[in-house]
C-alpha cells in the first residue's frame, strides 16, 4: 500500500482505522507541513499511537479516540487476541483469534469531524475498518463531494459490490492494489 499512498506535503491525510500508528506516523513524519487525522476507537491500539505520536514528537497529528460511522451513536466494538484487529459490524474476523473484550465506544460521521475540526481540505483517506466501509463512506458523502480525496480502502468481500457501488455514484474509480495479498485493498479516485 505504501507504493499507492503519496501524501504531499503540506495535505491532509485521514486514516480510519488508524490502529497503532503505522500510516498515521508514516505520513506525519514524511510530511511535516502535512495534516494527519488519526481515528482509532480501540483502547490499546489508540493508547499505542498516542506513544507513538509523543516518542517521534510529531505536532502534526490530531488523534481521535473514535469509530468513524454513519452516524453519531455509541458502538460495540469487539477486540481479539491474536492480531489486535477489532470490528463494529461482523461477530467474528477469521484469524483473528479469541475474543477478548467489548469496549463501548463513540461513533460519529467524517462529515462531523471535518466540521468540528474546521478543515478546508482533505486529500487522501485510508479506510481500513474490518467490514463497515459502507457505514464510514454513507458518514463522508459531503466530504467526498466536496474535497473528491483519493481512498485507499479495504473492502471485505461480504459488502464489496455495496462499497464499488457506492464509489460509482461519486464517479469514483476503483482499482485493486496488486501488491496486497489479501486482495481486498483498492484505490478509488474521482474520474474528473
Amino acid at each position: 500500500m505504501d507504493k499507492y499512498l503519496r501524501v504531499k506535503n503540506g495535505e491532509v491525510f485521514i486514516d480510519v482505522g488508524a490502529h497503532v500508528g503505522k500510516y498515521a506516523l508514516k505520513v506525519a513524519k514524511a510530511n511535516p507541513a502535512s495534516l494527519v487525522i488519526a481515528i482509532e476507537p480501540g483502547k490499546l491500539q489508540f493508547n499505542a499511537l498516542i506513544d507513538g505520536i509523543r516518542k517521534n514528537n510529531l505536532k502534526n497529528v490530531i488523534p481521535l479516540n473514535i469509530a468513524a460511522w454513519d452516524s453519531a451513536t455509541r458502538l460495540k466494538l469487539r477486540v481479539y487476541s491474536a492480531t489486535g484487529r477489532s470490528t463494529v459490524v461482523i461477530d467474528e474476523i477469521p484469524d483473528a483469534g479469541h475474543l477478548m473484550r467489548i469496549e463501548d465506544v463513540e461513533a460519529k460521521p467524517l462529515d462531523d469531524v471535518v466540521e468540528e475540526l474546521g478543515l478546508g481540505r482533505v486529500d487522501w483517506v485510508k479506510i481500513d475498518v474490518e467490514g463497515a466501509e459502507l457505514h464510514v463512506l454513507r458518514g463522508f458523502r459531503s466530504g467526498i463531494a466536496r474535497f473528491r480525496p483519493r481512498i485507499i480502502i479495504e473492502i471485505a468481500e461480504f459488502n464489496r459490490e455495496g462499497v464499488l457501488n457506492f464509489f460509482r455514484e461519486f464517479n469514483y474509480e476503483c482499482k485493486h492494489i496488486p501488491e496486497d495479498e489479501s486482495g481486498e485493498y483498492f484505490i478509488c479516485e474521482s474520474k474528473k
